[in-house]
C-alpha cells in the first residue's frame, strides 16, 4: 500500500513539476536568413518575433 503512495506523489509532483508556468516571458534575441529558395521571405533575416501568437519549433542543424 505504501509502494502504491509513494507512487502516485512521485507522479504528481513529476506533473506538478512539468506543468509549472514561468514567472517571466522568455525573450529569445536572435535571428537567421531565410535560406529556403521557395519561402516568401527567402533571403531575410527573421527572428522569433516574426511569429508573434503562433506556434513554433526550433531546430538548429548542422549540414558540413
Amino acid at each position: 500500500m505504501t509502494r502504491r503512495i509513494y507512487s502516485t506523489l512521485v507522479i504528481l509532483a513529476f506533473i506538478i513539476i512539468a506543468c509549472n508556468i514561468p514567472d517571466e516571458d522568455i525573450i529569445y534575441d536572435y535571428s537567421l536568413q531565410d535560406i529556403n529558395p521557395h519561402s516568401d521571405t527567402y533571403g531575410i533575416y527573421i527572428s522569433p518575433n516574426y511569429f508573434v501568437n503562433q506556434i513554433t519549433i526550433h531546430y538548429f542543424g548542422h549540414q558540413g
